[in-house]
Formats: C-alpha cells, structure tokens, sequence
C-alpha cells in the first residue's frame, strides 16, 4: 500500500524580535532618571544675629516662654516672673492663644506686632519634640524675633 502522506496545515507562529523594545526600554528608563530631579528636605531657616553690640529689648515686648516636662510650658511677660502662668500645646489654654495675645497686646501700644520678641528656654526635663512644637508655633504666627537661651535657676525648677 502506498503511505498516505498527510500534511497538517501548520501555521509558522510569528517570531517577535524584542530587542528594539528593550532598547526603547531603556532609553526611558534613563531619561526619566536623568529628567527627573530629587525632592530636597525642607528646613526652617534660622537668622543667625550678626557679631557686633546687641539691642536692647523692652521688658513689655518680651515673652519668656519656659519649656518643662511632660509637654507642659510655663510662661510669663516681661521681667514679671512672679507671675508665672502655664499652659500646653494644645486645649483651651494653649502656647498659641498666649502668643497672639501677647501680639496684640503689643500691637496695640507700640504699633507693630513684629516689635515682640519671645525668649524660649527650655529645661533638662523638656524633650527635642517640645522645641520643634514652640519653633512650629513661632512660624505659625509670624513671629519674627525668637531666641532659644538656657533658662536662669530659678525657672529650672
């Protein structure tokens, strides 16, 4: 018997040649990166004071605003440290509603808002974390002169 020859009808499958999408691959790839810019932190920036004589502050503009333990603050006005009063960073007495009361306060007598000037003194027992929240609120109500100095003994305790 003659052989039956039975031919299937392949079809060829279509070969895809890739590399000129990796080629296209990599070339986005390294324009993206060289296109793309990194994201820079964001700092504060601090106003160092220039070396030279200093200026006198008014005891009725200053604001001594004592960092203490437990995120509590201590503050009082001017050369009045009789009179201390405390508060926290949040609630109803809060260091925020101190500051814009003592801006308008200053606003009112001598005309400028800008003319307060805040000493923040934090103690042994205050934390970083309390600093970063008084130079937060400093920026927050615009204020413009704000020193951080050791407090004396007696408002250490």
């Amino acid at each position: 018997m003659a052989e039956i020859i039975s031919r299937k009808n392949k079809k060829a499958s279509p070969k895809v040649d890739l590399t000129p999408m990796v080629d296209l691959g990599f070339l986005l790839i390294t324009f993206f990166i060289v296109t793309t810019s990194m994201t820079t932190q964001k700092v504060m920036p601090i106003n160092m004071p220039f070396d030279g004589k200093g200026s006198i502050a008014s005891a009725s503009k200053t604001l001594h605003i004592i960092l203490k333990n437990n995120n509590q603050i201590a503050y009082y006005n001017g050369l009045d440290s009789m009179h201390i009063n405390n508060c926290t960073f949040n609630g109803i007495n809060n260091i925020r509603n101190v500051i814009t009361q003592k801006q308008q306060i200053v606003q009112q007598k001598f005309g400028s808002k800008n003319d307060l000037l805040i000493l923040i003194k934090p103690t042994n027992q205050s934390n970083y974390k309390n600093i970063i929240d008084v130079l937060d609120e400093m920026k927050i109500n615009d204020v413009k002169k704000y020193m951080i100095i050791e407090p004396s003994k007696f408002e250490s305790k």
